[in-house]
């Protein structure tokens, strides 16, 4: 059985997050909207046991899938000053390098916000920044 034609990325694996803030202020400080973009650099595989040419192994009418060789997000929470506004609990189903964005009301240049996710290997990581104010023109 050959290794999976990505083996080297993998085997290669350093975890990176992306985030960019962006705060619409309004008037009232609770009318406030934060835009959340998020990236995880991350292989997200499934697994799929794999022959000499690099196609999945069929066993028993299904595809053969390698537990000790699957590699997703499981965990991922974001806070605002330490509130959890948005958590997810993931699986092998996401894409590889993942975005997700949202937006959370009510936050305030100044205020901390925290990504933090974990996967199925025990890789993590936390990117934490402040929230900028825009200047108003």
């Amino acid at each position: 059985m050959a290794d999976h034609a990505r083996s080297e990325e993998i085997a290669n694996y350093k975890p990176r997050t992306r985030v960019r803030l962006r705060l619409k202020e309004a008037d009232n400080a609770a009318d406030n909207v934060l835009s959340v973009m998020t990236m995880v650099v991350h292989p997200m595989t499934p697994g799929i046991e794999r022959d000499a040419e690099d196609n999945p192994v069929i066993k028993d009418g299904k595809v053969s899938i390698l537990e000790h060789k699957t590699h997703h997000l499981v965990g991922w929470e974001c806070k605002v000053n330490g509130e959890v506004v948005l958590a997810a609990d993931l699986s092998g189903s996401v894409s590889k390098d993942p975005i997700i964005n949202f937006a959370v009301k009510g936050v305030e240049a100044g205020d901390t916000f925290a990504l933090s996710w974990t996967d199925n290997q025990g890789f993590s990581d936390t990117e934490e920044q402040v929230v900028k104010g825009r200047k108003k023109k």
